[in-house]
């Protein structure tokens, strides 16, 4: 079991809700991004999600979007981020996922890549441009190693479909919460508790957790009872592009306590 599992079977054993921070890798810096991580680390976040920068997203927003490409301009790239993940495993025990498009990962090669994100201490991938019928070398790859492999779900998801995925997912299921690309919102979609609902009567094999557009405690307080845990995105980048130094950190830091205690209340 890599860390992640285990980290799922805490979570499951607790009845836990899992608090999941998405950080785009390099932005502002390398250092920086570990220097965030850390604070993830003892401020409540079970599980880390490092965005890969890539030149053509087609998931990312606005702000996604803006922390890639100064993270490119910076001379990010894969090998750098798994070199900082390796730098990050001597310090701490934080389940770790890598967030790329397929783009990157097709450059290494599909054995050549998940051989270097097992030995980076990373514990598996999620590609948002890679759908589950095109997926089987990477999965192959993937498992050899026993790193995770999450599929994304969307509210227009087709039943059929959303159980297919569901079955191809190895350590949770990404549930998309709009038709949209990532980003703050006032409010989620009308139609995010409808999703919700079929997605606990007919994902049953991996544990649900909702991203894109989560970005207050109000509204965890309205999902939380519907999801089995929640990611952030867009909103902490925002909190990094507006802050600067120790203010920066201590604004995260209580920013993912809020989040806690917010899932925990």
């Amino acid at each position: 079991m890599n860390r992640l599992n285990k980290k799922i079977s805490e979570l499951k054993r607790k009845k836990r809700k899992a608090l999941v921070a998405f950080v785009t890798a390099g932005y502002p810096d390398i250092k920086s991004t570990e220097g965030f991580v850390k604070t993830f680390a003892e401020n409540g976040v079970d599980i880390v999600e490092l965005g890969v920068p890539f030149s053509d997203p087609i998931a990312d927003g606005p702000t996604i979007q803006y922390s890639s490409e100064y993270a490119l301009r910076k001379g990010i790239n894969l090998n750098k981020i798994l070199n900082s993940v390796k730098r990050m495993r001597r310090k701490m025990n934080l389940p770790i996922l890598l967030m790329s498009y397929l783009n990157p990962i097709y450059k290494m090669g599909m054995k050549n890549a998940a051989k270097k994100i097992y030995e980076s201490g990373a514990d598996g991938l999620i590609v948002p441009d890679l759908i589950p019928e095109e997926s089987r070398d990477i999965s192959r790859a993937l498992k050899k190693y026993g790193l995770a492999e999450v599929f994304l779900a969307a509210p227009n998801t087709p039943l059929n479909r959303l159980k297919f995925i569901d079955s191809k997912s190895r350590g949770f299921l990404y549930a998309v919460s709009v038709t949209g690309v990532t980003g703050k919102r006032a409010a989620l979609p009308s139609q995010t508790g409808d999703f919700l609902l079929r997605l606990k009567k007919n994902a049953r094999r991996n544990l649900k957790f909702l991203g894109f557009g989560i970005s207050s405690v109000k509204q965890v307080a309205e999902i939380k009872k519907s999801v089995d845990g929640i990611i952030v995105g867009s909103a902490i980048i925002e909190l990094i592009k507006n802050n600067k130094g120790q203010k920066r950190i201590k604004k995260l830091a209580s920013f993912m306590q809020n989040f806690r205690k917010a899932l925990d209340s």
